[in-house]
């Protein structure tokens, strides 16, 4: 028979057992503590990712809208300068025309 347990043997036996689930807590907590700040910072990444890509898509957009302006203004330019160019040739041919002069 095994001989009785002493008040002694018993507060060892608890802090045994104290030591050996504080280190199965460490043992579980310490990986689920990176592995939550792991994903704290990861969503804190993605969030900031998604607001950068939102702002260069609104950047992009601006340019779209930019180069449909300047696409515009060319066109009106090239507008103008055909105008000219036509005004121009009409005056030179008035001046051959009065000068006698043959083309």
């Amino acid at each position: 028979m095994a001989p009785a347990m002493t008040p002694t043997d018993r507060s060892l036996k608890r802090l045994q057992t104290l030591v050996a689930l504080a280190m199965l807590i460490g043992t579980v907590a310490g990986p689920a503590a990176g592995i939550i700040t792991f994903r704290i910072t990861a969503e804190a990444k993605i969030a900031a990712l998604e607001t950068s890509l939102a702002e260069h898509v609104q950047t992009v957009k601006t340019l779209a809208g930019g180069r449909v302006e300047l696409a515009r203004t060319l066109a009106r330019l090239e507008a103008q300068m055909v105008a000219m160019s036509q005004k121009l040739d009409r005056i030179e041919n008035r001046i051959d025309n009065r000068f006698g002069i043959a083309q």
